[in-house]
């Protein structure tokens, strides 16, 4: 299909960049467990694909933002301590508790 970004010289950001979603009834053509155990399957066999030298894990789409989402509940969203001195004297001037405060 035709775009006008292919030709007009428009910087590629991600607003930019058109996305088709689609939605599939997976139940349509396969029983569900069998899709669920096939796609298990093949991840794991993914993961166990050979390594190449320096490689310490195969990582797979996801693998990533499930290790931060468990460790940022658990321990909070890691902020910079700059930003953090000048969230607590935001919070000063705004007379409301500091982050520091809020964590204790």
């Amino acid at each position: 299909m035709w775009s006008p970004l292919v030709f007009a010289r428009v910087p590629l950001t991600p607003s930019s960049r058109a996305t088709t979603r689609v939605a599939i009834d997976i139940a349509r053509f396969v029983p569900l467990a069998t899709f669920v155990a096939e796609t298990d399957r093949h991840l794991a066999d993914l993961r166990a694909s050979k390594r190449l030298p320096g490689v310490d894990r195969i990582r797979l789409p996801g693998d990533r933002r499930g290790v931060c989402r468990i460790e940022r509940l658990r321990d909070g969203i890691p902020l910079p301590a700059a930003l953090l001195v000048q969230l607590d004297k935001l919070a000063g001037e705004l007379g409301v508790r500091k982050l520091r405060e809020r964590a204790a």
